[in-house]
């Protein structure tokens, strides 16, 4: 039977509080059963979205059942990990809304309400607030189609590159839910980032501001802080790394994928990265992926948060190697990225 169709399945039919706290403990043990029968990370990542999918519009069809008729047609967006079709366990949410440039007045606040009722939904389902407020709870975020449009323009044809490091997640847009076609709008504007060697050189140089945690003779670089101490965010300092990369990649080469493979996929498919780098990196992505997921699995089972900041002594000295070759694969994938789009010209 096909895994993907019965995760959406796991979606409460009980809005209550305690019925949408049961869905986060039901989708952790269907990813616990898929890895132990060893399915691949980026198969998960698409079951888990499915999943997710399905829950969001359930919660915005129930909003509108409660709020009434939506006044004009919007797009409901998943942004980041989630967008990506990426997402791990209990991550944060990044959302955001976008509505019909005819809308009515009394627009504004109706999405505010529906907004507030599914972000707090979210939160009671095991999803927490973006630290960031990057949800369309936020009116920044949630805006009339034209004021989007001019959003990616400004990113693309001003760049900054500290500013890029804010906002490179709404590249990985997906739509969930709504009548709005937020593809049609927005794409068109996205896709001329091709053109842009300014853009593409700030989102390189964003891509690279983090340096690949791997020393001289192959030696791991870990956070050795006191709160801290011999930890490695497989994250921020692993598999972000490739997810900067791929998009840097994606984007180059005029592709309107968002997944990471599928991003390394269509920039073989361009001529912008070769098949065996693509590989190499996809390999890596999903090795640390793997480990982010056996280690987060590990302190659910002790009753513990999920985190991405690993114990280096959790790792076996196997693992240890592995971890080693996928952060030198994506250490010499980024020195041809700085090489190719010369970042050198921001420093």
């Amino acid at each position: 039977m096909d895994e993907i169709a019965l995760l959406p399945q796991l979606v409460p039919h009980d809005a209550s509080v305690e019925g949408l706290r049961a869905y986060c403990d039901d989708v952790t043990a269907e990813v616990g059963a898929l890895l132990d029968r060893e399915t691949p990370v980026s198969a998960i990542g698409r079951m888990v979205a499915a999943s997710h999918d399905a829950l969001q519009a359930r919660l915005l069809a129930d909003a509108e059942a409660a709020l009434g008729p939506p006044p004009c047609a919007y797009a409901w967006l998943v942004l980041g990990s989630e967008g990506r079709c990426e997402q791990t366990l209990r991550t944060d949410q990044d959302n955001a809304l976008i509505y019909a440039d005819c809308a009515p007045p009394e627009a504004e606040h109706y999405f505010a309400a529906l907004a507030e009722r599914v972000v707090g939904q979210l939160v009671a389902c095991g999803f927490p607030r973006c630290p960031g407020d990057i949800m369309a709870t936020n009116p920044q975020w949630r805006q009339p189609l034209r004021a989007w449009q001019r959003y990616f323009q400004r990113w693309i044809m001003t760049p900054d590159a500290e500013a890029l490091l804010r906002v490179a997640i709404f590249f990985d847009y997906r739509q969930v839910h709504g009548a709005l076609d937020a593809e049609a709008g927005l794409r068109p504007t996205v896709l001329r980032a091709h053109n842009e060697l300014a853009f593409l050189a700030a989102l390189a140089h964003a891509a690279l501001r983090m340096p690949a945690p791997l020393g001289m003779f192959g030696r791991l670089i870990l956070d050795r802080e006191a709160a801290r101490r011999d930890l490695l965010d497989l994250k921020l300092r692993g598999s972000a790394l490739i997810v900067d990369l791929a998009r840097l990649y994606a984007l180059s080469a005029g592709s309107s994928a968002t997944n990471t493979l599928d991003r390394l996929r269509a920039a073989v498919d361009s001529g912008r990265l070769s098949a065996a780098g693509a590989d190499d990196l996809a390999a890596a992505f999903e090795y640390i992926n793997l480990l982010r997921l056996r280690y987060q699995q590990h302190l659910i089972a002790c009753g513990e948060t999920p985190s991405n900041h690993i114990p280096i002594a959790w790792l076996s000295q196997q693992a240890r190697r592995e971890l080693k070759d996928a952060l030198a694969v994506i250490a010499r994938a980024r020195r041809s990225v700085a090489f190719s789009f010369q970042t050198a010209w921001f420093d």
